[in-house]
């Protein structure tokens, strides 16, 4: 009798001691950090609040797509959809074409890269360039602006344009944001386009150019000085600007163009070069038939008293 009532003791204290134990584990885990948690235990993703969960698989990024292209969709399911997509840079420049001429989209795709772009994110910047070509008039230079924040990031998709379009609305923001940004390593591509057939694009390669001011581009634009035609006048500004002074006498040469805003402009780029008898060169043509060119000659007079 005595020994039943022994094992009944027994057992009754490796229970308390079992229930104690498991206790003691449970208050462990509670309290343990993600990397100290027990093995097995899954812990959930943590993100921000109102960040996107990244999209891990394929599968998952090509339903979101679907989702967002679907105007059937609900809004708020098609914007959740996009931001998980953007956030996860899993999307294509085709796609972000399609999505931004969706009224629904279009304000959210343009914050979107507008923050990234003061972020200097450059993942978006292939989104950013494709919409900068796909879409005209003002809002192209919206995209122009979020490029610009880039800084020389930006020189490769300006320049790809530079060689490839044929659209002078397109090239002219292209040369136009290489100018502001100075993109020296721009010079030899946009230089290229000095002989294209399309005369926009000719003279608005010339002017940018000469914002850029890289002598290298002298040869070049000398050469269209040369031509005597209404697109040299763009190449006299731009080699006033660059301010080289091998250019001067092909300058002096250009005052006596037939061509009236060529013998102007080249007096006023006379001036900015600035070589000894530059004065006796341009004064003759106070006298110019055409008032525009007399007009041009005292502006260029006046800029080298400046310049004493």
């Amino acid at each position: 009798m005595l020994s039943v009532n022994l094992r009944r003791i027994f057992s009754l204290i490796l229970c308390i001691v079992t229930l104690a134990g498991c206790g003691k584990s449970d208050r462990a885990d509670k309290n343990a950090t993600p990397g100290e948690a027990s093995v097995g235990k899954v812990t959930p993703e943590i993100k921000k609040d109102g960040e996107p969960s990244p999209v891990k698989k394929t599968e998952d990024a090509e339903r979101l797509r679907n989702i967002v292209l679907d105007q059937s969709s609900e809004t708020t399911q098609r914007e959740e959809s996009l931001k998980k997509l953007l956030a996860s840079y899993k999307t294509s420049e085709e796609f972000i074409v399609k999505a931004y001429a969706d009224p629904t989209l279009k304000s959210m795709i343009r914050n979107i890269l507008s923050e990234a772009a003061n972020k200097k994110d450059q993942r978006a910047i292939p989104w950013t360039a494709a919409l900068f070509k796909a879409i005209g008039g003002e809002e192209r230079i919206d995209f122009e602006v979020y490029l610009l924040q880039y800084g020389e990031a930006a020189i490769p998709p300006f320049v790809e344009i530079v060689k490839e379009t044929d659209d002078p609305a397109l090239f002219g923001r292209a040369v136009d944001g290489l100018a502001k940004i100075g993109a020296d390593s721009a010079v030899e591509p946009v230089c290229e386009r000095l002989d294209d057939p399309n005369s926009w694009i000719v003279i608005t390669a010339a002017h940018a150019l000469g914002t850029i001011g890289n002598r290298t581009a002298v040869p070049n634009l000398v050469k269209l000085l040369k031509r005597n035609s209404e697109k040299a006048s763009a190449a006299a500004v731009a080699l006033g600007q660059i301010g080289d002074p091998h250019a001067f006498n092909d300058l002096k040469e250009a005052i006596k163009s037939p061509h009236d805003d060529l013998r102007g402009y080249a007096a006023v780029s006379l001036a900015q070069i600035a070589q000894e008898g530059t004065e006796e060169i341009i004064t003759p043509l106070l006298k110019d038939k055409h008032p525009g060119v007399r007009f041009q000659a005292q502006r260029a007079l006046k800029l080298l008293k400046e310049q004493k």
